[in-house]
C-alpha cells in the first residue's frame, strides 16, 4: 500500500493541521484496510520517502502509529518496522510504503 502524506504537517508540531492530516492519512488507511480488519497482521514494514534518512523512519512511526490507532485489533499484536527511502526527488517525499504480512491462523 502506499499513503500519500504532507511530510511537513505530519512532523510538524500539534495543532489543527496536524489533526487534519492525520485525518487524512486515517482515511487512507481505512478505505486500504477496511476489507482486512476480521485478519491480524504478523508483521508490518514501513518506508518513509525522504531525502534524509531520519525523516523518512520518522514518517514511518507516525504511520505506523495511525495504522495501530486505526485498527487495533489488526495491528496491535503485530511487529512493526520503521524504515526510509533516501529519494533525491523531492516529488517523493512523504510518500509513505507500507508491507503487511498476515498471519495465516491468530494464535
Amino acid at each position: 500500500m502506499v499513503l500519500d502524506t504532507d511530510a511537513d504537517v505530519l512532523l510538524g508540531p500539534s495543532g489543527p493541521a496536524k489533526s487534519v492530516e492525520q485525518d487524512w492519512v486515517r482515511g487512507q488507511i481505512s478505505q486500504e484496510f477496511r476489507e482486512y480488519a476480521s485478519e491480524r497482521a504478523g508483521v508490518v514494514l514501513t518506508f518513509g520517502n525522504s531525502p534524509q534518512p531520519a525523516e523518512g523512519n520518522r514518517l514511518a512511526a507516525e504511520v505506523n502509529s495511525l495504522l495501530l490507532e486505526e485498527f487495533p485489533d489488526v495491528f496491535g499484536s503485530a511487529i512493526l518496522r520503521d524504515y526510509h527511502v533516501i529519494n533525491r526527488d523531492t516529488s517523493q517525499r512523504g510518500i509513505v510504503e507500507v508491507e503487511v504480512y498476515f498471519l495465516i491462523e491468530v494464535p
